[in-house]
């Protein structure tokens, strides 16, 4: 923290950028991985480091820009580092149909490129299929003597849902959360499977449930909690997730899911 506030104080003050530099050195050789020890601190080097940015000089050669899309060249231009305005290329959908719908960029100089890529448009989250890499989490609904669910719920009827977790690598600090179904409730507030007892908090709120676990390791694992169906009608279930709190590019999904809840008629 205090080579942060030092940093800010450097820039501020007009200090050389050769000092400022080597400050900046010393403020990222106290990373623990990709953060640093505490989210304040987290917060305050990234604070500093930005300033840092606003001041560093500009350095390379231009270097021409080529953008393909399943093979065919949509954009080739020149762009100089010392350009200030964001070059944005604009593809539609009928750009990017094909079953790969690969996009490549390339530069034929040896600066670094820096892009970003942004998809608008409407999903479907009835069809949102599992995603996942490194954490991966599938979701299944079973009676609760572990038999798939096939034919619309009963009124009353307890299930079981059924998340198994694979994780490719030891990670630390995740978070599993799961969205209740409309029309179900909660049929007791526990967990249950061979992971529980990793859980160090636990919540169920009147739309999810969601479980803390400060140190997951490497390899497959299940948790499993119970709904009760309460009111009759179809409904369509978003996708659960599970993700490390400080990297949330590692999110994994179960995809999206339906249930339906019959009326149990009175005589």
């Amino acid at each position: 923290a205090d080579l942060s506030l030092k940093l800010r104080g450097m820039v501020a003050s007009g200090e050389s950028i050769d000092d400022c530099y080597d400050n900046a050195l010393r403020v990222l050789a106290t990373r623990r991985g990709h953060r640093w020890s505490h989210t304040r601190d987290t917060a305050w080097a990234l604070e500093a480091l930005a300033d840092l940015v606003h001041i560093a000089p500009v350095f390379g050669k231009a270097q021409g820009i080529t953008i393909r899309v399943n093979g065919k060249v949509m954009h080739s231009g020149q762009f100089k580092p010392t350009d200030t305005k964001a070059h944005r290329v604009q593809l539609t959908r009928a750009d990017i149909v094909g079953d790969e719908r690969t996009i490549v960029i390339q530069s034929d100089g040896d600066d670094p490129v820096y892009y970003s890529i942004t998809a608008k448009g409407t999903q479907r989250l009835d069809q949102v299929k599992p995603t996942g890499r490194l954490l991966t989490m599938l979701r299944s609904y079973t009676t609760l003597e572990g038999k798939p669910i096939t034919e619309p719920i009963a009124q009353g009827q307890v299930i079981a849902v059924r998340l198994v977790i694979e994780s490719a690598v030891a990670q630390s600090y995740v978070l599993v959360e799961d969205f209740k179904p409309a029309g179900f409730e909660f049929a007791d507030q526990q967990w249950r499977g061979p992971l529980r007892r990793h859980l160090v908090h636990t919540d169920f709120r009147d739309d999810r449930v969601s479980g803390f676990i400060r140190n997951l390791n490497a390899g497959q694992h299940e948790l499993v909690y119970y709904l009760r169906a309460e009111s009759p009608g179809l409904s369509h279930v978003l996708p659960g997730r599970i993700y490390p709190m400080y990297d949330e590019r590692r999110v994994g999904e179960t995809g999206a899911d339906r249930l339906a809840i019959t009326p149990v008629h009175q005589p």
